[in-house]
């Protein structure tokens, strides 16, 4: 049997094996004109479901578009996730290094790290939901440097405050994997922590890395490798606790004893991670231009799916 998560409130009933049938569709990838270069998508829960876990899931379409800018796909989870509506943002498509995340009021913040960005620094740049993400609210340098391709891969997540994580992935002179963490009170100017983690190097020589804040949880700090090569088809699930400023695994989640998520597909296809604010963990698959999604409950520590209704 396994092991209930003592942290979890989630009540819902579970499937320890729910057949690939029952996996949700997301949403085909539409069919381009000039299907030379593959879109790019970043996937975000959305702060505006509460502790039901019905949150809306917004899908970035990074460009190229046919808008020539950023777009959006927003799926509603009272409906299990059906599209809502589409939405042509005021972010002009662009061949840079970006990051996408969802603040709590459901802002878009964009992350521009270059390879040059005008000030030289990694810029944020916010979209206002108000404005149906025409308008922007800030356009701002960070106090972050731009991240450097040969001295590190780099990941971004949210506080429950809604302060950035920089997530340094590797490799770096510590050789684990460093945090850190700017203030959304100045706009992201100013570095109010900072921590070498209990992880070693995630960069792409260690695997395919991705990174959740559980802000439900004090953000602590989900970690999950979907493994390639030899590793291919296995999923693993760590998680480093804030009280420990990310120095220390939780409780039996060591470096070398992950939970082993049963995730159909295995390592097939491409994987995007999400908690919701629940504590479960949905994960989207992106393979032959389809997304399925499929959700693992905290209750079962990530060990059983979230049972069809």
């Amino acid at each position: 049997n396994p092991t209930p998560c003592p942290w979890s409130d989630d009540k819902h009933e579970v499937d320890k094996a729910a057949p690939e049938s029952e996996l949700s569709p997301v949403f085909a990838e539409p069919q381009r004109a000039k299907a030379s270069i593959q879109a790019t998508w970043t996937f975000h829960i959305m702060d505006n479901g509460g502790a039901s876990g019905s949150n809306d899931l917004m899908a970035i379409s990074m460009g190229p578009t046919d808008s020539g800018k950023v777009e959006l796909r927003i799926h509603t989870g009272i409906t299990s996730y059906a599209l809502a509506r589409k939405v042509v943002t005021g972010l002009t498509y662009q061949p840079s290094e970006w990051a996408f995340e969802v603040l709590s009021n459901s802002d878009i913040l964009a992350i521009n790290m270059g390879p040059t960005t005008n000030s030289g620094m990694t810029e944020v740049h916010i979209l206002t939901a108000k404005s149906d993400y025409k308008k922007f609210a800030l356009h701002t340098a960070t106090a972050l440097n731009l991240p450097d391709k040969r001295r590190g891969e780099w990941a971004f997540g949210l506080l429950k405050n809604n302060d950035l994580v920089a997530i340094r992935k590797g490799p770096s002179q510590t050789g684990r994997t460093e945090l850190k963490i700017l203030s959304s009170k100045d706009s992201y100017r100013t570095l109010v922590g900072q921590a070498v983690t209990a992880l070693g190097s995630t960069d792409l020589s260690h695997g395919l890395w991705s990174f959740q804040v559980m802000k439900w949880r004090s953000n602590d700090l989900m970690a999950i490798k979907v493994g390639t090569g030899a590793e291919a088809g296995r999923v693993e699930l760590r998680i480093l606790t804030s009280k420990s400023n990310y120095g220390e695994f939780s409780s039996k989640l060591s470096e070398d004893s992950p939970v082993l998520l049963p995730l159909r597909g295995g390592g097939t296809g491409e994987f995007y991670f999400h908690v919701l604010p629940n504590g479960n963990l949905m994960s989207i698959r992106r393979e032959s231009g389809k997304f399925t999604q499929q959700i693992l409950t905290s209750q079962s520590n990530y060990g059983d799916f979230l049972k069809s209704k």
